[in-house]
């Protein structure tokens, strides 16, 4: 059962989180425990501040503590051998992007677009739709949570890119789009998509997802972390956790995207410090200035974070027909 109407029942999803297997020192361990600590959902519901003051840890401790959380019970993972099996890199349709990832989106990984509106967000999101379902026998899972998903702008890329109707159509076959509103039943899906993996397996199917598509996932959680609404925390990790399942269990590239907010004369990702922890990658998305030609879609793409790329390294992106693909440079004058 999950948490409904800002109110937690004793049997949510994180309720049997225990702290012990996070294999945390003992007298933080026992300290945490004293003043009232005993699962992870206690923690979350706990704003940093409050337990450091609580705790009288500095604020590396507790940014320590919330890793430790998200990579315990962010899911599960493959052995070595199963990732040599069945490893797939799959490309983004934009060679200068695919560089910057090492090749591309990765299966059993979480990709996080961060950027403005109108800076490519979707876009990069339905390119990425196109280029795994493009393959023969591979699925994709588009989780429309803001009413995106727009298969004529699909058919435009494809067509841009010289793919044949009977090609588009068979493209088109293979994307399964699912509404979801709100978090609760975001979760509703992730459960439902976990489910289908699982009997797949089970019956020794062979599985043609490859990649689950969150666009927009943050306008969805961020309103639920505001104010006094403490159990917005709780069903973030949910969400966090199901996507991770996914991703790890099933070894399914998922690709989602964070919108940023103002903080002072700061641009930051929506969904703040607890989620950093979630993502694998981070590509950040910028439009040039508004000094530059209004008549190009001219943006860099930098990642932001990354467990294999160089940090801070960019390509550039040019918004077309053809979605996202390497800018050209201005003609001389």
């Amino acid at each position: 059962r999950r948490v409904h109407g800002g109110v937690s029942s004793s049997s949510t999803r994180l309720s049997y989180m225990s702290l012990v297997p996070l294999h945390l020192p003992a007298p933080l361990l026992a300290l945490l425990h004293e003043r009232g600590y005993h699962t992870a959902s206690d923690l979350l519901l706990t704003d940093e501040e409050t337990l450091s003051r609580q705790l009288l840890c500095d604020e590396k401790v507790i940014k320590e503590l919330f890793e430790a959380i998200a990579l315990h019970y962010g899911g599960s993972y493959l052995s070595g051998a199963a990732i040599m099996q069945n490893d797939s890199v799959f490309a983004t349709g934009h060679t200068g992007l695919d560089l910057l990832l090492s090749g591309g989106i990765r299966s059993g990984e979480l990709l996080e677009i961060v950027g403005k509106s109108s800076s490519g967000k979707t876009q990069l999101c339905l390119q990425c739709c196109m280029s795994v379902a493009s393959l023969p026998d591979r699925a994709v899972a588009f989780v429309d949570v803001s009413q995106s998903f727009n298969p004529e702008r699909i058919v435009e890329m494809s067509r841009c890119r010289g793919a044949s109707s009977e090609s588009i159509l068979s493209m088109l076959s293979r994307i399964h789009c699912f509404s979801a509103f709100d978090a609760h039943r975001l979760l509703d899906v992730l459960d439902a998509i976990q489910a289908e993996l699982t009997q797949q397996k089970a019956a020794g199917h062979p599985q043609s997802l490859r990649l689950v598509v969150a666009d927009s996932l943050s306008t969805l959680i961020s309103p639920l972390l505001g104010g006094k609404q403490s159990q917005g925390h709780i069903v973030m990790m949910q969400i966090a956790q199901a996507l991770k399942i996914i991703a790890c269990q099933y070894h399914v590239a998922v690709v989602y995207t964070n919108h940023t907010v103002a903080d002072k004369d700061l641009v930051k990702p929506a969904l703040g410090k607890t989620w950093a922890f979630v993502p694998h990658t981070q590509v950040t998305l910028q439009r040039a200035s508004s000094n530059a030609d209004s008549t190009q879609n001219i943006g860099l793409a930098c990642v932001t974070k990354s467990i294999r790329s160089r940090r801070g390294e960019t390509c550039s992106y040019e918004v077309g027909p053809a979605g996202l693909t390497p800018s050209q440079p201005a003609p001389p004058k």
